[in-house]
């Protein structure tokens, strides 16, 4: 009866959550350190946003259509540091970049192309990181216009097809390693420059909270049963 009860809850559990993860209208990303030129590992202030329409709208008043998300990066300055260029590594993934959408907040110049072309330290990684050319993009008019205060706010919209279940599906895709995005970060510490590429998405708040809760409620409930 009790291994009935607790398949039944578990069971339960995993739909709840499915259904937080797929009410999600955003993903959160952070980067780890491809090369390590410099002491300092900054990978925790450097933050990607994936939005879909709503909350592109919501958050930032930016109108995109259904097919599309807005990239949203940040740099939470805690060592001075510049990002510089930005990769993307879409595997075989339909992206397209529409627009690039500057000094969102802060004061940014980025445009299409990079120098380098791809990620330095690609070949550090497996499989290699291939940035596609089409979707790279370069600050421009020195560092000063990179992405190297907090109050810098990037945003490039990129066309994504199919357009259902967009954000699950660029989840699934960052998880599986079929869609990377390369950072180059210059004068870190106003020494030198590395490379960094995303982590998996961190959880959604909601669907962890959700997550918790329920075995917290998992554990009172069995604890109840054992004692009648």
């Amino acid at each position: 009866m009790k291994k009935k009860f607790l398949a039944t809850y578990l069971t339960g559990l995993m739909i709840l959550a499915s259904m937080g993860i797929a009410s999600a209208s955003s993903i959160d990303v952070g980067f780890n350190r491809v090369t390590a030129n410099v002491p300092l590992n900054i990978g925790s202030q450097l933050h990607l946003s994936i939005l879909d329409e709503g909350s592109a709208g919501a958050q930032y008043s930016i109108d995109i259509d259904a097919n599309q998300v807005l990239f949203i990066f940040t740099n939470v300055i805690g060592v001075s540091s510049n990002i510089s260029e930005i990769y993307i590594d879409d595997g075989d993934l339909a992206f397209d970049r529409d627009q690039i959408i500057n000094s969102i907040s802060g004061t940014t110049n980025f445009t299409s192309g990079a120098n380098p072309s791809n990620l330095p330290g690609a070949n550090l990684l497996s499989p290699d990181f291939e940035a596609n050319p089409d979707l790279s993009i370069d600050a421009q008019g020195g560092s000063s216009l990179g992405i190297n205060a907090p109050e810098d706010i990037l945003g490039i919209v990129f066309d994504v097809s199919p357009s259902v279940s967009i954000l699950n599906n660029i989840k699934a895709a960052l998880i599986s390693g079929d869609l990377r995005i390369g950072l180059h970060v210059r004068a870190i510490d106003n020494v030198t420059s590395d490379a960094y590429v995303n982590t998996s998405p961190v959880p959604e708040p909601a669907t962890m909270f959700l997550f918790g809760t329920s075995l917290v409620g998992l554990v009172g409930a069995v604890r109840k049963r054992g004692k009648k």
